[in-house]
C-alpha cells in the first residue's frame, strides 16, 4: 500500500513555520482545510496517510545537520524521518507489551 506523509504544524508553531517557510498558507485555518482535505482525498484513493507532528526547532535543526535548505520539500523529508522514528518507537514498545 502507497504511504503519504503529510506533515502535521502545531497551532502555536505556524507562525514561526509561515515565517521560516512562506510558501505555506498565510493563515493556520487555510493551512488546516487544506491539511484535511488532502487527508481526505489519499484516504479515498486509498493511500495509507500518515501525519507526523513535526517541531519547528527540531525541523530546523535536521536542516542544518543536513544542509539541506528549509523549504517544503526539506519538510516533508524531515515528516518522513518522524514517520518512520514514530513506527520505530510504536513497534518496540508494542514488542515489550508482548514480553
Amino acid at each position: 500500500m502507497a504511504i503519504k506523509i503529510l506533515p502535521l504544524i502545531d497551532h502555536e508553531e505556524y507562525e514561526q513555520f509561515r515565517r521560516l517557510l512562506p510558501a505555506l498558507p498565510t493563515t493556520f485555518d487555510q493551512w488546516s482545510v487544506i491539511h484535511e482535505q488532502d487527508k481526505a482525498e489519499y484516504a479515498r484513493a486509498r493511500i495509507d496517510v500518515r501525519a507526523p507532528l513535526v517541531r519547528l526547532a527540531a525541523f530546523a535543526n535536521y536542516c542544518k545537520e543536513t544542509n539541506t535548505s528549509r523549504d517544503l520539500s526539506a519538510l516533508e523529508a524531515y515528516a518522513w524521518r518522524v514517520a518512520d522514528e514514530n513506527e520505530h518507537a510504536r513497534r518496540k514498545s508494542a514488542r515489550s507489551r508482548e514480553n
